[in-house]
């Protein structure tokens, strides 16, 4: 084996597992950096008034860093585990040269990762919050947010409820 690594003629895009772990890293801390900066700039673009923009950077700033906290260790553990898809792209793609081609479909796996993620949190997180919702309004308890049942007026005697759908 020659000292310029896995690359040859053939495989002019070959990698070593251990290239492969320092570009996952990288990756890794590139998203840790972007988070509390993509966080601050959707605060200032949805700040309507100008004075506050640069209060409001800061302040998503804070709230990005607080983020991290439970980020890091999160995407670490599932950057660990879901390496193996990318890892098997990457040893598909070692005949192709071009770069861009590279950098196109290692987005639009990390496009669709992250969408098929964020679509089953939020799933999770709807349907948690749809059964809480649902509790809440069969408890009868009126002064808790999520009770959206009006009271019936009492009936009178002898008659009976109309049963649903009739």
């Amino acid at each position: 084996m020659s000292t310029s690594g896995p690359r040859s003629a053939e495989f002019p895009m070959a990698f070593t597992e251990r290239e492969f772990m320092r570009g996952a890293l990288w990756a890794w801390l590139a998203f840790l950096i972007l988070l509390p900066l993509t966080l601050a700039t959707s605060v200032v673009l949805w700040s309507t008034d100008p004075k506050t923009a640069f209060g409001g950077f800061i302040w998503g700033l804070t709230i990005g860093g607080f983020a991290l906290i439970f980020a890091a260790p999160i995407s670490l553990i599932v950057m660990a585990l879901g390496t193996w898809p990318f890892r098997w792209v990457g040893r598909s793609l070692r005949r192709v040269r071009s770069f861009a081609a590279h950098i196109l479909v290692y987005c639009a796996l990390g496009v669709a990762f992250g969408t098929g993620t964020a679509f089953r949190h939020g799933h999770l997180v709807l349907s948690v919050g749809w059964r809480r919702h649902r509790l809440r309004g069969r408890c009868g308890d009126p002064g808790r947010m999520g009770d959206h049942r009006t009271p019936r007026p009492p009936r009178r005697p002898g008659t009976r409820r109309p049963t649903e759908g009739h």
